[in-house]
């Protein structure tokens, strides 16, 4: 519940992506709004199908959920027009977007800029495959500034990411925070118990070659020449995975090498799989936060990261091993060696869940909006 409150707030978050699609920013925002909602606020998400078909509107949890058509249907730009009326046509307290990588961002932020509403960004940024995209980048920010300096703040969802974003904006007039996201319940109260008998390796996050789970493949000769018996489980989907398998298949470790696809609501499942894991990997070339690193931690797994990324915060949180980002085949496996030989340092109580993370939102949003402009949700 809401306290010392006149009145709840009209959020609409916006984003490109939402569940049941996987990835970082789609569990970000499911888990505030339901959140949000929960304390009594009147939460909508609206969102982007790439299906042909006229906008659809559900409730999921509870929450109000509008998908809007968007193209390509077969690319990430999700050029989605109907963002814009649909936030035009009423008056909402925030405008939150979520993610600025796609068309989605620029569309919600003239939107919110036009109709005279408030709104905040958070960044959720994160590498591409693609050395186009990675190229383009510095300009799409650019073009987004103008729309970037109107908002009311810019959120980071670690101190990298926020750094990042102050140094390459040049932004002083807009306040930039930091709110990290949290974790779910099902990590924070799983029972700690020893992991599986034999070494299991996780290597988590969407299947394309920046995230780095070629590095642990191309390592795991090496692992099971060091620590006998140990398996690789790659947990996440996507376009990559012929390449994985065909590189394990080169390095002859494919039978030791398993590819396991967790839905984004299935929070105690993939909570059972880190507690299952020995050790987790992240060799991302870039992340700004590593939810699913909070959530190994959380369950007490030991982490090895890549570094120049936001995983090495995640050392104020638990046991973790930062590895260089040009480490080689035996410099991985020795450092999942030692992290397998070795007897975890658990600090899971340390792993924020995600009231601390609404509450820093429902905190800003206040401050933002004060009593006397709120809406009237039954307006």
């Amino acid at each position: 519940m809401i306290s010392d409150r006149a009145r709840s707030l009209s959020i609409l978050y916006v984003v490109a992506r939402y569940p049941p699609l996987v990835g970082g920013t789609e569990v970000h925002t499911a888990e505030i709004a339901k959140r949000m909602r929960g304390r009594g606020h009147d939460v909508t998400v609206l969102t982007t199908t790439v299906e042909a078909g006229s906008a659809t509107t559900d409730v999921e949890d509870g929450t109000t959920v509008v998908r809007v058509r968007a193209w390509p249907r077969r690319a990430d730009w999700y050029f989605a027009p109907g963002v814009v009326p649909f936030i035009a046509r009423r008056r909402w307290d925030i405008v939150h977007c979520q993610g600025y990588h796609t068309l989605v961002a620029p569309l919600a932020m003239g939107a919110a800029i036009a109709s005279r509403q408030p709104f905040v960004v958070t960044f959720h940024s994160g590498g591409h495959s693609s050395w186009v995209r990675r190229r383009v980048r510095p300009l799409q920010r650019r073009l987004l500034r103008p729309g970037l300096k109107r908002a009311d703040r810019l959120i980071g969802v670690s101190e990298f990411e926020t750094e990042f974003f102050r140094r390459r904006l040049r932004l002083a007039r807009t306040p930039f925070v930091t709110i990290p996201s949290g974790v779910s319940r099902e990590f924070l109260d799983s029972p700690p118990h020893p992991p599986s008998s034999r070494p299991v390796i996780c290597s988590v996050g969407r299947l394309e070659r920046y995230k780095g789970h070629h590095r642990v493949i191309s390592a795991l000769p090496e692992v099971r020449r060091l620590v006998p018996g140990a398996i690789l489980r790659i947990v996440g989907d996507g376009s990559f995975r012929p390449q994985l398998e065909a590189l394990a298949a080169q390095h002859g470790v494919q039978d030791y090498v398993e590819f396991l696809v967790i839905a984004p609501r299935e929070r105690s499942r993939m909570a059972d799989m880190f507690s299952s894991a020995t050790v987790v990997t992240m060799l991302s070339q870039y992340e700004s936060q590593g939810m699913m690193g909070l959530e190994a931690l959380a369950v007490g797994r030991p982490l090895i990261v890549g570094e120049d990324t936001a995983l090495a915060e995640l050392g104020r949180y638990g046991d973790i091993t930062i590895v260089p980002s040009d480490a080689d085949d035996r410099t991985i496996a020795t450092a999942i060696a030692e992290k397998v030989r070795a007897k975890p340092s658990v600090g899971r109580d340390l792993v924020p869940g995600w009231d601390t993370t609404v509450d820093a939102l429902e905190s800003l949003y206040f401050e933002i909006v004060p009593s006397e402009r709120r809406v009237d949700p039954l307006r």
